[in-house]
């Protein structure tokens, strides 16, 4: 991937010479849904592992104003020619900065929520394994039973040292069997993380009676899984239980019968998991992938594509991504439809 100021460039250029601008025509009847995590001020953002995912303010509210001036921003997800704002997790940042700079414009989204976060304030399990590894203090450790041995310096080198970690949990070994092993390593608690504050806006959930504002508010609700597992991995008994939980909320924590798949690659779901979110009444979902799919896997109302904005306040970037010329020189293809 090329680096942002490479990208900038290739974005100013995309402008000058009309590319952008023919690429908002060309993909003027396909659907944009934008998906967020985290947006964090400016003022705590450190760029540490465990913000890969999230937005500085000051970005946040610039491509809320290119969104609202180039496209109408609705909750409508078959109207092609709207955008569609979407949120994962249910941390609280996402409604005290968040849903509170979109308030202002007028504009609502949908926020998919992990029960676990919302019921018991537990935080999703890989963020508290990304936790570990941004704050942890330096030195090296070794990870005995995993037979994994990681050298924690500067931010850099803790996140291409997260890349061991992510290669143990691709092969298999659980989230579970990571955290106690960083545990005996060294203890969670024992860490010296940033200001409280931080940490509450970050790792702390939406409270219930919030997300019930937000829903006066006229933001959708929804589920975003149980407990925040790839479902494709899950045996049939415990995916079962986990969109029952989420089922059985519909109506008190949710308001809408649209799903987000966790992690929501073509990887992370199955034609099992599919079926049963269909018939626990939930009527569409997203994915967290919007490239080109091969073979008979296409996107449909099940498997829906969300593109994805960089942490910048820079318009031409920001249009360069909207538009699909980003997309286009990336696929040599329109931006994904579904039927």
């Amino acid at each position: 991937m090329a680096d942002m100021a490479t990208l900038k460039k290739v974005a100013r250029i995309s402008k000058v010479i009309g590319f952008t601008r023919l690429c908002y025509f060309f993909n003027r009847n396909r659907k944009r849904v934008i998906a967020y995590h985290n947006v964090i001020p400016d003022k705590f953002f450190d760029d540490s592992l465990h913000l890969a995912h999230s937005m500085r303010e000051s970005s946040f509210k610039v491509q809320l104003d290119v969104m609202r001036r180039r496209f109408k921003v609705s909750t409508d997800i078959e109207d092609v020619k709207s955008l569609t704002i979407t949120f994962d997790d249910g941390y609280l940042n996402q409604y005290e900065i968040a849903s509170k700079a979109m308030d202002r414009y007028n504009l609502k989204g949908y926020f998919f929520c992990v029960d676990d976060l919302i019921s018991k304030g537990d935080p999703i399990l890989m963020d508290r394994l990304q936790y570990w590894v941004s704050y942890v203090d330096e030195g090296t450790y070794k990870l005995e039973e995993l037979n994994v041995t990681l050298e924690l310096k500067n931010k850099e080198s803790r996140k291409l040292q997260w890349n061991k970690i992510s290669n143990l949990l691709n092969s298999g070994v659980t989230q579970e069997k990571v955290e106690e092993e960083f545990e005996k390593a060294f203890s969670f608690k024992n860490i010296k993380g940033p200001k409280a504050k931080f940490l509450k806006l970050r790792f702390a959930p939406i409270s219930k009676s919030t997300l019930k504002t937000m829903k006066e508010n006229g933001h959708f609700i929804g589920a975003h899984s149980a407990h925040h597992r790839r479902l494709s991995l899950m045996s049939e008994e415990k995916l079962n239980e986990d969109v029952d939980i989420c089922k059985n909320s519909s109506g008190a924590t949710f308001n809408t019968n649209v799903f987000a798949y966790p992690y929501g690659s073509k990887e992370d779901i199955s034609s099992t998991v599919v079926e049963l979110i269909e018939k626990a009444g939930f009527t569409e979902a997203f994915a967290y992938s919007n490239g080109p799919l091969k073979g008979a896997f296409q996107y449909n109302k099940y498997f829906m594509p969300r593109m994805f904005l960089a942490d910048t306040s820079d318009k031409d970037l920001i249009d360069f991504t909207l538009s699909g010329a980003k997309h286009f020189i990336a696929f040599r293809r329109l931006l994904p439809k579904w039927s």
